[in-house]
């Protein structure tokens, strides 16, 4: 099992007005031989190809705070993936849908 909080709190900005505090991802892992469930808000990462991540449409970009635009947020889901003889298979379930 793993726990996994991963804290964001911006210091030194020039603007007092967007100091703050969030949590980008924060999710409860289990795990066995070859499956794992995930419950929480995690990122989703399936690779690039030719410096562009078409398949990204999970999470979304953290505009504000970067301006490359390559930082995602964290999402709300249940995740259950396993290890199948081709590869990965993943199944997705969103609460709520932005």
């Amino acid at each position: 099992m793993q726990v996994v909080l991963d804290p964001y709190l911006p210091c030194g900005n020039r603007d007092d007005e967007r100091s703050y505090a969030e949590l980008r991802r924060e999710f409860l892992r289990y795990f066995d031989e070859g499956w794992d469930i995930t419950i929480g808000a995690d990122r989703v990462f399936w690779g690039v190809v030719e410096s562009v991540n078409k398949m990204d449409v999970i999470n979304q970009r953290d505009g504000p705070e970067n301006a490359d635009l390559d930082k995602r947020l964290g999402r709300s889901m249940l995740r259950f993936s396993a290890q199948i003889n081709t590869g990965n298979f993943d199944v997705f379930y969103f609460p709520c849908f932005p």
